[in-house]
């Protein structure tokens, strides 16, 4: 038996070691889109007009050469090198992008189109040399079943790769752009001996000449530039522009040239193409459904999964799948259900806004996105309800998901007129109709204090939102003052509110000064301290340490926020979760279901998650 058919394809692949390498430098194609975009917001001075003019260069590259950088790389030596080559660009151009923060508006805007250029010109090397690699290197027989596990590398790039560029280059700030840059140029260096060691161990095949062709290239230039064009209504009118001239010419040069691949003509894909009298063709969901002896219309119902279908039933069909090396076409299915396959998420990037607590409703709402087969776009709250209208009226999304709503927020009176479905991660005093799902700031407000009286304290002090956070009437705010207050007053407990003038050590300091000299601290009673907000929970904790009181010890504190903040504070602090990963479950499931018009079940349009509270080691014990 051939070598490659009896290890499996799976097996074959972790052998040659690529797919890790191409996996990780597939994060790269979230830096232009997700990174990039954000680090202009919040870390410099740039305008943030600069967001579209840094995604049309790069469609403007991308489109012009991706044709012509494909027709140098032939061979997967020369896909190792470009690999290589690609790496080293995307590591200088995080330099730039690094540079960029807290300088001029005009210095930062040069550094980041400079850098943008740099790392687009890697781009399409790097594409070009992944379909080279993957083709050439795959095996005779099972290439389709081999290239969708090569593919998973890249999968798992874009679901993980937002939250981990936003962790490294966002929340890190500075210093995480030159680890980012790192992580790309490894896996480039790494490749050539990778290749190396790939074709020494592979056995005696036949080679398929040309598999990376100028149609595969034109796909991938028209690929990256519609997911670009979705970001700004301009760069649809130039990319459709541009790419009709690249076609035009690739086309021209394919007239007086035929690639054929054992013996018929072929153009790549990720699946194994079927032998027919007339040459071969790709595999399609009626060879699917003619192999497990069911229509093509059920092929399609368990693909989607929106029909109940027998086990017996969905078995074959999957099975069929398996055998046939079936993958769907993504566009070909958009076209066909009118739908784009992409969610909007409006994400709240103003500043001084925590991207370490929001972070977590990305990462889950993207997860539970792509195990709907749907893509997420980014949007910032900026837009206002101008964006809103762009995304639903321009067809960019099938549905919205609307984060940081205002108690009075002018967004949700056009969100509700959209023709798209629209969920609130929050609530407003009017949801106009609209499904909200959030987390119970009352209940978690009433439960800090219940917390802090069952062990005798004798004074609550909450130290706040600042000024700032105050005047955009943030929904969640009012909610959780509210019930904290109520429960203290049920309680008969000494209650005040300390508004920190900043989210820094310094608006800590203020806070605390405030607060320990509130009526009644001289008092030898207990003082528990609550604080809402987790970006001033550590400096609280390191500023009673530096005045000597231990948490835990000599007074308490109880803050709202995510478990792993909790976890990692000094020391230790007690908690009320957020649940922001509860939270965007429960929105994205009641999203789908209004996306698929299946019943959403007979309950208030809005759904609060309780809170959970756990005990740490900075509240005291009870007496």
């Amino acid at each position: 038996m051939d070598q490659e058919l009896a290890v499996g394809p799976a097996e074959a692949l972790c052998r040659q070691r690529l797919q890790p390498l191409d996996g990780i430098m597939a994060i790269q194609f979230k830096v232009l889109t997700v990174a990039i975009p954000l680090w202009i917001v919040g870390a410099t001075t740039a305008p943030h007009r600069l967001i579209s003019g840094t995604m049309l260069t790069g469609t403007v590259i991308v489109v012009a050469f991706q044709v012509r950088a494909g027709r140098t790389i032939d061979s997967p030596t020369a896909g190792a090198h470009a690999y290589r080559r690609a790496g080293v660009a995307f590591l200088i151009a995080c330099s730039p992008i690094s540079l960029s923060a807290g300088i001029p508006a005009w210095a930062a805007a040069a550094l980041l189109i400079t850098a943008v250029v740099i790392h687009t010109a890697g781009e399409p090397r790097h594409s070009a040399a992944g379909f080279e690699v993957s083709f050439a290197l795959a095996p005779q027989h099972p290439t389709g079943q081999y290239l969708g596990v090569f593919g998973r590398g890249a999968g798992l790039a874009e679901a993980l790769g937002p939250g981990l560029l936003i962790a490294l280059c966002i929340t890190w700030g500075r210093p995480g752009w030159y680890v980012a840059g790192a992580m790309f140029a490894l896996p480039g260096l790494a490749a050539p001996p990778a290749v190396r060691w790939a074709q020494h161990h592979q056995p005696a095949r036949q080679r398929r000449p040309g598999l990376l062709f100028a149609a595969v290239n034109l796909l991938l230039a028209s690929s990256r530039g519609s997911e670009l064009a979705a970001c700004h209504p301009i760069h649809g009118f130039f990319f459709r522009t541009a790419l009709a001239v690249v076609r035009g010419r690739s086309l021209q040069s394919r007239r007086s040239q035929s690639i054929r691949i054992d013996g018929s003509r072929q153009r790549s894909s990720a699946v194994e193409p079927i032998e027919t009298e007339g040459g071969t063709r790709m595999v399609t969901s009626r060879d699917v459904a003619r192999l497990a002896g069911v229509s093509q219309s059920t092929v399609s119902y368990v693909m989607s999964g929106r029909r109940s279908i027998s086990p017996e039933t969905r078995r074959r069909v999957e099975e069929a799948i398996e055998e046939l090396g079936f993958q769907p076409n993504a566009g070909a299915r958009a076209l066909a259900s009118q739908r784009s396959q992409v969610i909007g998420l409006v994400v709240p990037f103003a500043p001084g806004a925590d991207m370490t607590g929001v972070l977590p409703f990305i990462e889950t709402i993207t997860k539970c996105a792509r195990e709907e087969d749907h893509n997420v776009i980014l949007a910032t709250e900026d837009e206002g309800a101008e964006g809103l209208t762009r995304l639903s009226d321009q067809s960019l999304c099938d549905a919205i998901v609307l984060m940081e709503v205002g108690s009075k927020d002018p967004r949700i009176p056009v969100a509700a007129g959209l023709s798209v479905p629209v969920i609130l991660i929050g609530v407003p005093d009017d949801p106009a109709g609209l499904y909200c799902v959030d987390l119970d700031y009352a209940l978690a407000g009433r439960m800090a204090v219940d917390e802090l009286a069952a062990s005798a304290h004798d004074r609550v002090v909450l130290l706040g939102y600042p000024g700032d956070v105050m005047a955009r009437d943030v929904n969640f705010v009012r909610r959780f003052l509210r019930g904290a207050e109520e429960s203290a007053a049920a309680h008969g407990i000494a209650y005040a509110e300390v508004s920190p003038p900043e989210i820094s050590r310094a608006g800590a300091e203020a806070a605390l000064d405030e607060a320990l000299t509130e009526p009644g601290s001289g008092d030898a009673g207990r003082l528990g301290l609550v604080v809402p907000d987790p970006q001033l929970i550590q400096p609280t904790l390191q500023s009673l340490l530096d005045r000597g009181l231990v948490p835990g010890r000599d007074l308490s504190v109880i803050g709202l926020c995510t478990d792993r903040t909790a976890e990692t504070s000094t020391p230790p602090v007690t908690n009320l979760s957020l649940e922001p990963r509860d939270v965007s479950r429960r929105a994205m499931r009641i999203l789908f279901r209004l996306l698929n018009r299946e019943s959403v079940p007979a309950q208030s349009p809005v759904e609060l998650v309780p809170p959970r509270l756990t005990r740490r080691r900075t509240t005291l014990p009870a007496r």
